[in-house]
């Protein structure tokens, strides 16, 4: 690390106080009564909270299970460093409870939350028949440019790209480099939900020049060259 001075800016952003936040608040945080088994997981928080990939201090990502197990860890022990009578601790555990419970109805896609309709399995499930559709559009010997969570679904040929590839290099080769030949592209199937900004205008640019909308429906588009 040659400039620390450029990563508390990055620590403090509103992202990663909102995913510290996030890890500790449903267990009240405790775990910072026992900061030292807390510590255990400050490589792995670090690494998480100074990556530019978002995906990495987001709590709803796998990027957190080598730190959760330390936060319940923490918690336990820190309730048990407290030495509580009988009747404090059911009051403490009842809080922790009352938390986790809160926190669960904000933040969580589980049932009781007002974030349940966005849970991947509810949304995935909306979009099955959709998607089923749009795949059996795509002719077996069609080189094709798809969304991530589409690609799988269309392995079973030579050439297959996740989209943007090729138009624009996204986890492709150590650099992006010797890009794919985008003029063997024939179909383009994508999920237009899952895209960002400068993804979703090259969609739109593909399929009002080079490309024809031959499907559309819940957010799942194919294109088809001209």
């Amino acid at each position: 690390m040659t400039k620390p001075g450029l990563v508390l800016p990055i620590i403090m952003q509103e992202s990663n106080l909102l995913y510290i936040t996030q890890l500790l608040a449903p267990v009240a945080f405790s775990p910072l009564a026992s900061i030292e088994v807390l510590l255990i997981s400050l490589p792995a928080l670090f690494s998480n909270a100074v990556s530019q990939q978002g995906y990495m201090h987001n709590i709803e990502y796998h990027y957190t299970a080598t730190i959760i197990p330390f936060v319940f860890a923490g918690a336990i022990l820190a309730i048990e460093k407290l030495a509580l009578k009988k009747r404090e601790a059911v009051v403490v555990a009842a809080l922790i409870v009352a938390v986790a419970l809160t926190s669960n109805c904000f933040w969580s896609p589980s049932p009781i939350s007002g974030q349940h309709k966005r849970a991947f399995v509810v949304a995935a499930a909306a979009k099955r028949a959709s998607m089923e559709r749009a795949v059996a559009l795509i002719p077996d010997d069609a080189v094709v440019s798809a969304s991530y969570t589409i690609v799988p679904h269309l392995t079973h040929r030579e050439k297959i790209y996740e989209f943007p590839n090729p138009y624009v290099t996204v986890n492709w080769g150590v650099n992006g480099e010797n890009p794919a030949d985008k003029d063997t592209i024939g179909f383009v199937i994508i999920d237009f939900s899952q895209l960002g900004t400068d993804q979703q205008k090259i969609a739109s640019t593909l399929r009002n020049t080079e490309f024809t909308q031959v499907y559309s429906r819940n957010d799942i588009l194919v294109l088809k060259r001209d």
